[in-house]
């Protein structure tokens, strides 16, 4: 029903000064103040960049809201990316310059990084900047969940923290493959009736692999246009 007459009679009577405290949100009757109190109404994070963390630390739980939602939209084109990723076949070599060679039946060979490439038949190599490597279409990121907890072992026995996929529906588990342009949700919820403190991180995009890589297909997303595999 609606109550905005009442809440406006209250305010007329004993001023309108609500207690925007987060922590009161409930008490004071002031949800409507609440971020990211319902899934339809996330607080909302966006991502561009991979491999990238986020953390949270905040509280959830009476007298404040008892749940808080998080709605993770990702657009990753892979023009630019912040670490290399292998591609499938292939061995990341490391090259050390200043490293002594001690093997005497090899001879140590020099670089010359800017020098013109002088010999027939041969091409300069190139080292082209990093970006996400052409797997396919059907590629998929991680999202990592982990509950880094408190270090109360009452408090985190009542906080739970899930994956939502686009849907609004509860993924599984803490390990979830994603397209780099989809969406998810993350959830806190507090368990029990007190206020409970949270910390929270997200890693995503750690892992850029192919369907056919992925060996545990429950692992992705399931979405109304893909309900499964």
């Amino acid at each position: 029903m609606d109550v905005t007459t009442e809440l406006l009679k209250q305010n007329q009577s004993y001023s309108s000064s609500d207690n925007t405290n987060p922590d009161r949100y409930s008490s004071s009757r002031s949800l409507n103040y609440a971020t990211g109190a319902s899934i339809t109404k996330a607080e909302l994070a966006e991502v561009n960049v991979v491999p990238f963390s986020l953390r949270y630390s905040d509280a959830v739980g009476l007298f404040g809201v008892e749940n808080h939602f998080i709605k993770v939209k990702l657009n990753i084109i892979g023009d630019i990316v912040l670490k290399e990723y292998l591609e499938p076949g292939y061995i990341k070599a490391d090259i050390n310059y200043f490293e002594t060679e001690n093997d005497t039946d090899f001879t140590t060979s020099s670089v010359d990084q800017a020098g013109a490439e002088l010999d027939a038949g041969y091409s300069s190599a190139a080292t082209p900047p990093l970006t996400l490597p052409a797997i396919g279409l059907d590629a998929y990121l991680s999202v990592d969940l982990q509950n880094l907890k408190t270090s109360n072992m009452y408090n985190d026995a009542s906080l739970d923290v899930r994956l939502y996929t686009s849907d609004h529906e509860e993924h599984p588990y803490d390990l979830m493959y994603i397209k780099p342009r989809d969406f998810f949700y993350v959830g806190i919820h507090a368990r029990n009736t007190r206020r409970l403190p949270y910390n929270i991180q997200l890693d995503i995009g750690n892992e850029y692999k192919s369907l056919e890589s992925i060996s545990d297909k429950n692992y992705i997303m399931r979405t109304s246009d893909r309900p499964s595999f």
